[in-house]
């Protein structure tokens, strides 16, 4: 029997536990959420995608000539002009987000990225330290804090501006190799200095990320995060800070750069000979790391990064300055304002770095008056008459009358943020990770799985485009509602239509090019052809064009994208991690595009195809164990399967069986080696047909009719009458004795042989079987 091959199946426990796992996942999708594992939405444009942040009034002569504050001379509503400015915005904002780090045509990169931040260390006069945090945060200047002085540090630098890429503790950027800092307590008691680091915080994992702060030895200290940490932060908007030491951040998508700004006042008391070198550290932690439970600490070199290397003027900054969205609203007239009717004064998109530097040095240097209201008077020192509409968004009075009024005595001034969100559409997972966030995923705009629907979401008072010539509306038709939503429907390029009355007759406008209509809220002046408050925009919404097919025998019915306008906490869905890759094509849909799927996937083709070392007894580990040889190893212990810790450590003379191969490779050993022993089995039972044939044809006959012989025969006594019963017949003779044993030996040896011959084959088969394994 040694020389059977070996049909064991050493893949076979690592494929029964996929098998379990897959099975277990399958259940628990078709249980969640009632069967639901997805919700599709498309996040209509709206008002509520865009928030516009007040960052206060300023000076006109300050602000309106520089180049990028430019005027849009067309009025709109605030909410029109919100929609008009956000939608530019978004779709600017997202191919900044990817062209940082990114060659250029040219082969250049256009915003080289690399790890750490810049920072500057810089002495303070004696008069900027006070003891009470009230106190300190304006004693520096009119009306500043110790943040005035990183405006121009060159005076009071201790450190040069550098890069600190060493992160994990910001003592680093103190570790000065001429210990000025130490010279100068020695050469003036009572020191004050400050250290300022910035750039742009970006971890490798999305979810909620937590900033804790160990000030050390140091006195006062601050961070701000987001747009505001570009020009606009001062001591009342700062998110850390002495009296709150921790801030909490969600990163919802893995492409952006969000600005981090960090500042630290240290202070050396009198008579102090030898100070310790200032401290000061802060602490990263998430629960976003796969595989981790509880709370991580994310080393900062990880997540803080510099863009660009260079510097524009005296306001210290990369050469990479994100573009913001700064803007403001203007009233014209009485009867403009009371219509809704602004001009907006905006930074325009795409602008050269040294005006977007210039205009933040700007809003630099005027923050603290625009956030006190010291510039809420006008030059005469009279209060300004600021109107305030009623979503508190402030507007300008234009001071001047006639054909050609002058501008507003002071502009108030918007930042503009948007939710990228917005005008685009989403799958996204009805399940929670372990972040307590929902993945989601962008339905890619460029795929053609999605097609125009039959159903629409209108926006009230929202006008077409008039032509400035005619005043007459471009391409309108004159039909009803129903009839323009019917040839909307009919064409696979429109995105919208409008319905008006001119002169109470039904007009339409449909659009034929896919494309995005104006947000117009305000009948253009000199327009003819529409009665005032009568149009309406519809908003067509989205579906599949088809089910997604995972695999030949799994089918997905989705279904058509449901529109939402809200972008409030209350969304269910508000608490997201915006995941990718895109879904692309149908295939990508709902389970098949699912990560876990995907893995499980992967698993599957890695068990399959992939070489490993098996054992005997079912344990295995990834690739050839040390010493490993075909069907033989010395191993001590094993570990379960799928835990990459190795074979354990060796017994001498203790062997376990071990294969390095894949399942495919695995089975198809066990099928050729059961089809080469099937070949000894039919050797071995044609031998036992023999054998059979032998035994029923021969053997047993000859037997049976010589027994029956012997027992008519008297001298064989098999009725026991005769020879067996001495009480009643004479003892046989010694030639009937040696006739007797010489029959019965004859007996014996044929029964044996039969009996013999019968064992052996039953064992050797039932061996066989035994020895095919699992």
């Amino acid at each position: 029997m040694s020389d059977l091959f070996d049909t064991t199946l050493y893949t076979h426990k690592r494929l029964n536990t996929f098998v379990q796992n897959y099975s277990n996942y399958i259940e628990n999708v078709i249980n969640s959420a009632g069967g639901d594992s997805y919700q599709y939405y498309n996040f209509q444009y709206s008002p509520n995608g865009i928030t516009i942040v007040d960052t206060g009034r300023i000076p006109n002569q300050e602000l309106y000539p520089l180049n990028p504050w430019i005027a849009n001379p067309t009025g709109n509503s605030t909410n029109g002009w919100k929609m008009e400015l956000g939608i530019s915005y978004n779709k600017y904002k997202y191919q900044e987000n990817q062209q940082i780090g990114l060659a250029s045509s040219g082969g250049n990169v256009l915003y080289p990225v690399q790890p750490g931040l810049q920072f500057v260390v810089i002495l303070l006069p004696d008069s900027a330290y006070s003891s009470n945090y009230n106190t300190f945060q304006y004693n520096a200047g009119l009306p500043g804090s110790f943040i005035d002085y990183f405006a121009d540090p060159s005076s009071g630098t201790i450190i040069s501006q550098g890069l600190t890429s060493a992160m994990d503790t910001y003592a680093d950027a103190f570790l000065d190799a001429s210990n000025q800092i130490s010279n100068l307590v020695i050469q003036k008691n009572g020191t004050a200095f400050g250290c300022e680091w910035f750039g742009y915080f970006k971890p490798n994992s999305l979810g909620n990320y937590v900033f804790n702060i160990s000030a050390g030895t140091g006195v006062y200290y601050y961070i701000w995060i987001g747009d505001k940490a570009i020009c606009e932060y001062t001591p009342k908007n700062a998110d850390v800070y002495n009296n709150n030491q921790s801030f909490t951040i969600n990163v919802a998508q893995n492409t952006t750069y969000c600005p981090i700004r960090i500042q630290y006042y240290g202070y050396i008391p009198i008579q102090t000979v030898t100070p310790s070198t200032p401290t000061f550290s802060l602490t990263i932690q998430t629960n976003s790391v796969a595989g981790q439970r509880g709370a991580v600490t994310v080393p900062v070199a990880e997540c803080m990064y510099t863009i660009g290397n260079g510097t524009y003027g005296a306001f210290a900054i990369q050469s990479y300055v994100p573009t913001l969205m700064y803007c403001a609203f203007v009233s014209g007239s009485v009867q403009d304002l009371q219509n809704g009717n602004f001009i907006c004064y905006q930074l325009l998109l795409g602008t050269s770095q040294p005006d977007l530097v210039a205009f933040y040095q700007v809003l630099n240097t005027y923050k603290y008056g625009m956030q006190s209201g010291v510039y809420d008077n006008d030059n005469s020192g009279l209060i300004v008459s600021f109107g305030e509409l009623p979503d508190n968004t402030y507007y300008t009075p234009i001071s001047g009358t006639g054909s050609t009024p002058s501008l507003p005595d002071r502009f108030s001034v918007y930042r503009l943020t948007t939710d990228l969100r917005m005008g685009n559409s989403f799958q996204i997972a009805t399940q929670k990770d372990s972040n307590g966030l929902y993945p989601m995923q962008l339905l890619d705009p460029s795929g053609t799985f999605l097609s125009y629907a039959d159903n629409y979401n209108e926006f009230i008072q929202y006008y077409p485009t008039v032509s400035a010539t005619t005043g007459q509306v471009e391409s309108a038709a004159q039909m009803s509602g129903d009839q323009c939503e019917e040839s909307c429907n009919n064409s696979q390029n429109c995105n919208y239509y409008f319905t008006y009355t001119a002169n109470g007759v039904d007009q339409c406008v449909t659009d034929n090019l896919n494309s995005i209509p104006d947000f117009n809220q305000v009948i253009p002046t000199g327009s003819t052809a529409i009665d005032a408050g009568s149009s309406s925009l519809f908003m067509r919404n989205l579906q599949f064009t088809q089910p997604a097919e995972c695999s030949p025998n799994q089918t997905i019915e989705v279904k058509t994208l449901d529109g939402t306008a809200n972008y409030s906490t209350s969304f269910k869905y508000a608490n997201y991690n915006w995941q990718n890759p895109n879904v692309s094509t149908l295939n990508n849909i709902g389970i098949c595009g699912d990560p876990k799927y995907i893995q499980l996937g992967n698993d599957a083709a890695q068990i399959l195809y992939q070489d490993a070392t098996y054992f005997h007894n079912g344990a295995w580990i990834p690739g050839q164990a040390p010493n490993a040889r075909e069907n033989m190893s010395t191993m001590a212990t094993l570990n379960e399967p799928g835990q990459d810790k190795g074979p354990g450590q060796t017994i001498p003379g203790q062997t376990i069986k071990s294969k390095y191969t894949d399942a495919i490779g695995d089975t198809a050993d066990g099928i050729r080696a059961g089809l080469a022993n099937e070949q000894k089995y039919a050797v071995l039972m044609k031998r036992v047909n023999n054998n059979y044939v032998d035994l029923s044809q021969n053997l047993i006959p000859d037997y049976l009719k010589l027994r029956a012989e012997m027992a008519e025969n008297v001298n064989y006594d098999f009725k026991g009458d005769e020879l067996l019963y001495f009480r009643n017949k004479p003892i046989p003779t010694l030639q009937q004795q040696s006739a007797m044993d010489t029959n019965q030996e004859y007996i014996t040896q044929n029964l044996l042989y039969i009996l013999g011959t019968l064992t052996v084959v039953i064992l050797l088969v039932l061996a066989l079987i035994l020895g095919s394994g699992e």
